[in-house]
């Protein structure tokens, strides 16, 4: 079996979520300072399962999503990272014309940021790539993955 196929049960997910600013309150400047939002993030209770070569999918997607959105909110004149409301968060994520029509038609349509995977039992599951961080916790690499765990060593551990 190759370590890819093996599942793994300890994935962590933390949900995104968009979160108003309380406002610095200056005692010298009368005029109502605008709102403005953060990108937070939730760890949720429980953990998930699923295969490596799934969450080395997952990473795979979730880059090409974030870089195609950064690419737009740019494009746009936005700041490529941070939202100033609810309504610049959408920008690069809006679904596409034929998904909002198909949508109105009944039909079930997979948004271009879902990812699927199957858990350790079969299940198929789903998160989005965007606002689901998924995060391998207590991975053992250099039982499970040796050949990467020696690349790690020889490129990342600070010399003696």
């Amino acid at each position: 079996v190759v370590a890819g196929d093996e599942p793994y049960h300890k994935v962590r997910r933390f949900s995104r979520h968009l979160v108003e600013v309380p406002p610095v309150h200056d005692d010298h400047c009368s005029s109502e300072e605008p709102k403005q939002y953060s990108v937070s993030h939730k760890e949720e209770d429980k953990f998930l399962s699923m295969k490596v070569s799934d969450y080395v999918n997952y990473l795979n997607k979730r880059a090409a999503t974030l870089e195609s959105i950064v690419a737009e909110r740019i494009a746009k004149g936005t700041h490529p990272v941070n939202p100033k409301d609810p309504e610049d968060d959408r920008i690069g994520r809006q679904p596409t014309q034929v998904q909002v029509q198909a949508q109105d038609e009944g039909a079930d349509v997979q948004s271009p940021e879902d990812f699927q995977f199957s858990n350790h039992g079969g299940k198929e599951c789903s998160v989005n790539v965007v606002d689901d961080v998924l995060y391998l916790i207590d991975y053992d690499l250099p039982k499970l993955l040796p050949k990467l765990y020696d690349d790690f060593v020889k490129n990342f551990k600070m010399p003696d």
